[in-house]
């Protein structure tokens, strides 16, 4: 199904809730290094379709691989496709984490303990090791002042910015995060984009739900857009972003719409 140079396929996701299909059969393959924005309008699937990649969601038909290896899937009741082996799911999560838009942070922990959890509950770390990771990993994000703060006392780019690290922590192969700072005032949008121009810097496979326009053009090496279900426009931001029309009126429409 895959290719040995993708780090990360999906293929043919079909999704459905109800009678509404969301996933008309995406695709979509990342390589080692590249960052990948995926754009659209609300409702047009992409955050479900990240979701699906991950497992958090079950899709109804498709292909999900790893360096050339298919996550084993197999069929429920329902029709629904989720993972044969949990061992497998599990090693799999480990390998690509998962930043959500509302941090998902256990809100009785520190920052600290935030990061530290998932090292020795899913790792089996030492707690002297999974310490050491995860202040290193609060550093990288420019949090080692706030280690030993509740997620209450910290701003929303903050407990963003405790999320990645978090990720980051776990040594992941590919980072996907479901539209980073929506949930951020606007003021606190550049501290987060900041640390993620810095991953895409040291070379991170990185795929994001995101509807900010300059991270998409900058930063990406390739620029996804969804539009009801379906990949209307692909490909690198210097082909896609100059002349919008030639590739899409839908596109070229939404392009017009964010910049006002």
């Amino acid at each position: 199904m895959s290719t040995a140079a993708n780090k990360l396929e999906a293929r043919n996701i079909h999704k459905s809730f109800g009678n509404m299909e969301v996933l008309k059969g995406v695709s979509l393959s990342a390589k080692s290094h590249e960052v990948i924005s995926i754009l659209g309008s609300s409702g047009s699937g992409k955050s479900t379709f990240l979701r699906c990649m991950n497992l958090l969601e079950n899709p109804d038909e498709g292909e999900i691989a790893l360096d050339g290896v298919a996550l084993a899937l197999a069929r429920r009741k329902d029709g629904k496709l989720y993972a044969a082996d949990q061992a497998s799911l599990v090693a799999y999560r480990t390998r690509v984490a998962m930043v959500f838009q509302s941090f998902n942070l256990w809100s009785h922990m520190t920052a600290l303990e935030n990061v530290t959890k998932p090292l020795t509950l899913v790792l089996r770390k030492p707690a002297a090791e999974a310490r050491e990771i995860a202040e290193a990993a609060l550093s990288q994000v420019g949090l080692a002042a706030q280690k030993d703060q509740m997620p209450a006392r910290l701003s929303g780019g903050q407990k963003q910015r405790v999320a990645i690290a978090r990720a980051l922590a776990m040594s992941p192969e590919v980072i996907l995060f479901d539209e980073p700072t929506s949930a951020l005032d606007p003021e606190l949008v550049g501290e987060v984009l900041a640390v993620m121009r810095g991953l895409a810097e040291q070379g991170r496979t990185m795929i994001v739900v995101t509807h900010e326009m300059d991270f998409a053009r900058e930063v990406s090496s390739k620029v996804v857009f969804l539009e009801h279900g379906q990949i209307e426009v692909e490909g690198s931001p210097a082909e896609i972003f100059a002349k919008p029309a030639e590739h899409s009126a839908r596109w070229a429409e939404f392009i017009s719409r964010t910049r006002n």
